[in-house]
């Protein structure tokens, strides 16, 4: 998922840089030392993630900032959007921000629980708060930051390889794909920006996640605590503001 997704982009990134600078294919590809059918079908998208050797090469010649792009001490922001498990021998984690994407040699649970200590409790705390509540016990949302609005869900166990998480607040819609192999993606998370993530999990699965993060978010955050009803009257929540993903 995440490999697919990040060679897309490479490929679209490298196309346009090796445009603006008026080389060639094969130019670029000698400048690099890789053959230049190999490059062709990087740009296209067709293979996966390079070595950060590679990547070091192709921002160099092409003159791309790389300040920032490998982080070894990231931290979970409002602007995380999801954390994608990478099967990369030069970093764990693929992080999908509003603006930027990068790459760092820590596993997704390993940054969810050092946002958790950063904001102000543990990782187990804050999983055991949303178990009393809610009784989740399975897969369950974590509110990272209550007072930033900070709630993310995982796609699967969370101790597995392959669990990818999901920031609430960026989701603009989750879409079925409706595969035609076994292999083939099953769903798609569309976030506000109009960025998109292919996903193994089914439309029901994901629902299910949002509609727990949903509940978690009712439970734990105070300015949606404060709309609740304190009487008989019933309880009309605010109107909330659009986004446009497109």
């Amino acid at each position: 998922m995440s490999d697919v997704l990040f060679a897309k982009q490479l490929g679209k990134s490298i196309r346009a840089y090796r445009t603006k600078h008026g080389m060639t294919l094969e130019e670029l590809a000698g400048l690099i030392d890789m053959d230049a059918k190999h490059l062709g079908k990087m740009e296209l998208g067709r293979k996966g993630a390079p070595s950060s050797e590679t990547l070091f090469k192709l921002y160099q010649v092409l003159d791309i900032d790389i300040n920032g792009t490998f982080d070894t001490n990231y931290a979970i922001t409002i602007s995380t959007m999801a954390l994608c498990p990478a099967r990369h021998i030069d970093y764990d984690t693929i992080v999908y921000e509003r603006d930027r994407t990068l790459y760092v040699k820590k596993t997704p649970l390993q940054l969810i629980k050092s946002a958790c200590i950063d904001y102000g409790a543990s990782y187990d705390g804050r999983r055991a708060a949303v178990t009393h509540k809610l009784n989740f016990r399975k897969k369950v949302p974590i509110p990272i930051s209550i007072s930033y609005n900070i709630y993310a869900f995982p796609t699967q166990s969370a101790k597995h390889y392959d669990c990818t998480w999901i920031f609430f607040s960026h989701v603009k819609a989750i879409q079925s794909n409706h595969p035609l192999k076994k292999s083939d993606y099953k769903s798609i998370i569309a976030f506000q920006t109009g960025q998109a993530l292919s996903m193994h999990e089914s439309y029901f699965q994901l629902e299910k996640q949002m509609q727990r993060t949903a509940m978690c978010m009712l439970q734990f955050s105070p300015r949606l605590n404060n709309q609740m009803p304190r009487s008989n009257q019933p309880f009309t929540p605010r109107k909330e503001e659009s986004h446009e993903l497109y």
